[in-house]
């Protein structure tokens, strides 16, 4: 089977170019707007490809996270944003598997267990139910951070 080159589409690769010397002047707490993406050039503005590699040229070029700004674009995260939307991704991650180890361990069957088994099994859900309340509190505090902030 003969293999398939594929080639940059010029139009694209003109426009990141554009787009990538506007983002270049940009500095952390500054906005970027779909407006100004479309006005550097883009004529596909801020379609997912341009978004994605957007958010990909910021994190390794730049070390900048993106918060999307409903409506408007994208504004650069400040460096106590960037370390709380870090820690928030993992937090998500150890809720969501913090999660499923209590769906587990509450719908295995209990019949063949023995007394001590049961007791550890109890022990590991209310540990991982310690958890889920931290991680909760952690969420609600960040909710109440991200507030202050954006004022």
């Amino acid at each position: 089977m003969p293999s398939v080159k594929f080639t940059a589409n010029p139009m694209r690769a003109a426009a990141w170019v554009r787009v990538r010397e506007l983002l270049e002047k940009k500095e952390r707490g500054d906005t970027v707007t779909v407006s100004e993406i479309a006005s550097a050039g883009s004529p596909f503005g801020l379609d997912s490809t341009m978004r994605s590699r957007i958010r990909r040229w910021f994190a390794r070029e730049r070390g900048i996270e993106l918060i999307a700004v409903p409506g408007n674009g994208y504004r650069l995260a400040s460096g106590e944003e960037h370390v709380h939307e870090v820690a928030r991704g993992h937090q998500r991650r150890r809720l969501h598997h913090t999660r499923r180890a209590v769906r587990a361990l509450t719908t295995a069957p209990t019949e063949d267990l023995s007394d001590a088994t049961l007791v550890r099994r109890d022990a590991m859900v209310g540990r991982e139910m310690h958890t889920l309340q931290i991680l909760r509190d952690n969420e609600r505090d960040y909710r109440q951070l991200k507030g202050k902030v954006s004022k």
